[in-house]
């Protein structure tokens, strides 16, 4: 428990200890500095390393979070690991608290809790540390303290030790019959307590439920039971809904009433809406000269063929245009003639008849040509097959020598060398091209051609001339 006057790690001096527990929440202030922090303790055993590595990747999950509150150090003394934050000008929402809050009040807090926790909770995250010592009110700067502080809890304390870091009124009732981490369901229960507690007077606050309280009107006490729910799955899955629908009552109960009163002193009837038609405070009695309607059901009810009074200001006679004027009709949508759909008709019948009778002109010159194609050339291809191929002689390998072989750019051999060929060409008929040249035979590298892509090598087997135009390459 930290103590006023007790300093931690010779940087914090405790002065006041605002959640005396076995965590406690104490304000501090800096040894070497002006500021003022509010300490969050734990029962952790872990080293101060540990603990601020673990606290800085928690951290990472609240960046760009509107209204969640950093941690700004920690550390270990005396087996007792604390969690700094900065503390608001503002003080908690627990401090100097003498009166129940109006609805408004209580609405724009939860929008800014709601703000900081829906991030949060669409990661799956709880913040696990939802109670009044550590929630500040402002317009401004940050609203929620404590982020961080659970998931240390869980992670380097005993099973349930992070539910232990909230009241018992606070904790949701999984947490209070099983030892079980925090989760957003439970956030979105301690945040309903939170503002049950807020809207009661202080003397009040301990001694009857929210729900049930005379205090507060039927919507709220209704929303609240929402979110309060014994069973986890029952509440309210999204607590930005909930803050939403709390600002929603809170403005419709500051518009209802005040129209009623304008309504009863100008002694016109009072029409509300369903939404209006809530519990509010009574409206002053009016004087007995003046007869006044105070009730829907002295008004006339309104009959089929009579328009109905759609709000307040048109039966107070206030010069409202916008209220009283008819709404403008919609221009009527396009409609088509006759004659367009019948044109558009035959033209689409026109287009499909197209596609169809061209894909099978494409077809069936498609067959016509391959069919004519294979007559032409199938004297040709039986020709071929009915060859009887002949065996040619084996050419003699010559062993390789260090000079290099002529290429196909050395001039023409002598006629006596070139007989052979002629007679082997005459027996086989013309050939275009050179031999297959097996490898290791033929002429090395090419000097000129060493800096090319794909250069062709002597060593490897060729057939063709090596300035052909166009080289196959196999590669196996």
């Amino acid at each position: 428990m930290l103590r006023p006057g007790v300093e931690l790690d010779g940087r914090f001096r405790v002065l006041r200890n605002f959640a005396a527990a076995a965590s406690s929440i104490a304000l501090a202030e800096e040894l070497n500095g002006n500021r003022q922090l509010w300490l969050v303790s734990l029962s952790l055993p872990v080293s101060a390393a540990q603990l601020a590595l673990a606290l800085e990747q928690q951290s990472r999950f609240a960046l760009g979070v509107p209204g969640l509150a950093r941690a700004v150090g920690s550390g270990v003394d005396g087996g007792v690991a604390f969690v700094a934050f900065v503390a608001p000008a503002s003080g908690s929402v627990s401090e100097g608290r003498r009166a129940a809050w109006p609805l408004a009040r209580v609405a724009a807090l939860a929008g800014r809790i709601a703000a900081a926790l829906g991030p949060l909770h669409d990661q799956g995250i709880a913040h696990g540390l939802v109670r009044p010592e550590l929630v500040a009110e402002g317009e401004r700067g940050d609203a929620l303290f404590g982020f961080g502080v659970a998931a240390l809890a869980t992670r380097f304390g005993a099973r349930g030790e992070a539910s232990q870091l909230l009241a018992p009124e606070y904790r949701a009732p999984e947490l209070r019959s099983a030892l079980l981490p925090p989760t957003p369901a439970s956030d979105v229960y301690a945040l309903a307590e939170l503002l049950s507690v807020l809207l009661l007077p202080p003397e009040m606050a301990g001694a009857e439920s929210a729900t049930g309280s005379s205090q507060i009107s039927a919507p709220i006490a209704a929303l609240l039971a929402r979110a309060m729910n014994a069973e986890p799955r029952a509440r309210l899955a999204d607590v930005r809904v909930f803050a939403t629908e709390l600002a929603r009552i809170a403005e419709s109960s500051q518009i209802a009433p005040s129209l009623q009163r304008d309504a009863v002193e100008l002694g016109a009837p009072v029409v509300l809406s369903a939404v209006e038609q809530v519990s509010w405070p009574a409206a002053p009695s009016p004087s007995a000269e003046t007869p006044v309607a105070t009730s829907n059901a002295a008004a006339p009810s309104p009959s089929a063929e009579t328009p109905v009074a759609t709000s307040n200001a048109a039966a107070l006679g206030l010069e409202q245009p916008w209220l009283s004027s008819p709404l403008p009709e919609s221009p009527p949508g396009f409609v088509p003639t006759p004659t367009d759909s019948a044109r558009a008709s035959s033209r689409a019948t026109v287009i499909t008849w197209v596609c169809v009778v061209g894909g099978f002109l494409l077809m069936l010159g498609g067959v016509i040509g391959s069919t004519v194609f294979t007559i032409r050339h199938a004297r040709s291809i039986g020709a071929a097959r009915h060859v009887r191929p002949r065996r040619l002689p084996p050419i003699a390998v010559a062993p390789r020598s260090a000079s290099p072989a002529p290429s196909d750019d050395d001039p023409a051999p002598a006629p006596h060398a070139a007989a052979p060929a002629k007679k082997l060409a005459s027996r086989r008929g013309a050939i275009s091209h050179a031999p297959l040249v097996p490898p290791g035979v033929g002429p090395s590298t090419f000097p000129e051609e060493a800096r090319s892509v794909l250069p062709v090598l002597g060593s490897e087997p060729i057939w063709g001339t090596r300035r052909a135009p166009l080289s196959w390459v196999l590669f196996g």
